[in-house]
């Protein structure tokens, strides 16, 4: 999609103009302000130079315009989802950025000032979205995303409306996935200012949603604070989780509470984008890559994908992206049956137990199946004599005998599981406590 075409976008927004666009808990938009905002962003834009641009905020009418009209015309686009100056900076700094538009420039374009960085950035000559993955060991790695096919995509398709929620952030891929699948369709993209299971239901109650692409851990507090009980969800067709791990317990719960929705796994990554999956049931973790345009194997038990979008290389780190034209997920497999198979967990959050290896999600799969247990994370606490043991943090009911309950998860591990697993220590909680990505913070 080029500036030249931007034009014919804008025309079938105006013929759509009767839809709704985009809501939040606060206000909506429609097709035909869509346009509107289009063509205002064209004005300020199309006799300028291709550059990169900062984009500051969450999903809103002129957040998503002037994405794609900066992609239209050939500029990079950072959107950041954060309102601390120091992350923004930061970003801002290694994307090399010469322009912002936010809420507080009205969404004209602010030059922003030379930098001063002694770190010298090689310069990003290609088009796209510039994405953040968490890294390591310190700066998060940064990359430029093509976003050509998707553009493409928005003059090719026929529109199919359908209410769509859009919980992952403007600044990840599987929120810009979700936004971009959305606009295809002219579909009612329902997107909270406030990211709460209360406000979210509420925007599902009133919007009719669905489809919900969300994270498990979201779904866990929507579980835990009694949303399935409290509001009308029966619009709700399908959800689609994806981002971290799926508790194995944890979907079995869902699944009870919403047996009439059909649950899919997802996946994918800022450096590869999101893949085409199948899963084996709405109650199965297990699932496997149903897309014409991905390779996918399994070496040591790691998934490694080759996809036709995957980025080339890193732009801040001389970390290599792709390694022989795959790249390598660092998430941990278990074969199924067939071509199936299902995440158990990622390779860095493995705990070595005097050599012996443990994946987190198995005590966590375990602890989570015990009456009372709600939430459980696994992670690695030091020890002086095999280096690393078993910790976990287990989310309770407030009403629960926390001695009692204790002694009943050590004597339980110790009849299922070997002694090496067993968790040397035991952190209770009443409350989950997740990422502002709503995943598991280990």
């Amino acid at each position: 999609m080029t500036n030249q075409s931007i034009g014919q976008w804008i025309s079938k927004c105006d013929l759509k103009q009767e839809l709704l666009f985009l809501s939040n808990e606060h206000e909506s938009w429609s097709y035909s302000q869509l346009a509107d905002a289009l063509r205002w962003c064209d004005l300020l834009v199309k006799d300028l130079e291709p550059s990169t641009c900062i984009i500051e905020g969450d999903y809103s009418l002129y957040s998503v315009a002037w994405l794609l009209t900066g992609l239209s015309y050939g500029w990079r686009m950072v959107p950041v989802v954060s309102k601390k100056n120091t992350v923004i900076d930061i970003r801002s700094d290694i994307s090399d950025s010469s322009y912002r538009v936010s809420s507080k420039t009205n969404w004209k374009l602010e030059s922003l000032p030379s930098k001063t960085s002694s770190v010298l950035r090689p310069k990003i000559k290609e088009s796209g979205v510039i994405l953040f993955s968490s890294g390591s060991t310190g700066e998060p790695k940064a990359m430029c995303k093509n976003m050509d096919t998707m553009l493409e995509d928005l003059l090719k398709q026929k529109p199919r409306p359908i209410t769509m929620g859009l919980l992952l952030l403007f600044d990840h891929i599987g929120g810009l996935n979700t936004l971009f699948s959305g606009l295809k369709k002219f579909s009612h993209l329902v997107a909270p200012a406030e990211r709460s299971p209360r406000i979210m239901a509420k925007l599902i109650q009133s919007h009719s949603v669905k489809v919900l692409p969300c994270s498990p851990t979201f779904l866990n507090m929507m579980y835990l604070d009694n949303i399935f009980e409290e509001f009308n969800l029966k619009s709700l067709r399908m959800i689609t989780y994806g981002t971290e791990r799926m508790p194995k317990e944890l979907l079995n719960r869902l699944v009870l509470k919403l047996p009439k929705v059909k649950f899919i796994q997802t996946f994918g990554t800022s450096e590869t984008g999101i893949v085409q999956t199948k899963s084996l049931s709405s109650s199965s973790t297990f699932f496997t890559i149903d897309d014409p345009s991905i390779e996918w194997k399994i070496v040591d038990k790691e998934l490694w994908i080759k996809s036709k979008s995957q980025i080339s290389s890193y732009i801040n780190t001389s970390e290599e992206a792709i390694e022989e034209g795959w790249f390598k997920t660092g998430d941990l497999i278990e074969h199924g049956s067939d071509k199936y198979f299902r995440i158990i967990g990622r390779k860095k959050e493995v705990i070595n137990v005097g050599g012996e290896k443990v994946m987190p999600g198995e005590i966590e799969d375990y602890i989570m199946s015990i009456d009372c247990v709600t939430d459980c994370t696994a992670f690695s606490v030091p020890n002086a004599i095999t280096g690393q043991a078993v910790g976990v943090r287990v989310v309770v009911a407030e009403d629960i005998d926390l001695k009692i309950l204790k002694k009943n998860i050590r004597q339980l591990c110790k009849l299922r599981m070997e002694r090496f697993k067993i968790p040397a220590k035991i952190i209770f909680d009443f409350d989950l406590k997740p990422t502002d990505r709503f995943k598991k913070e280990r």
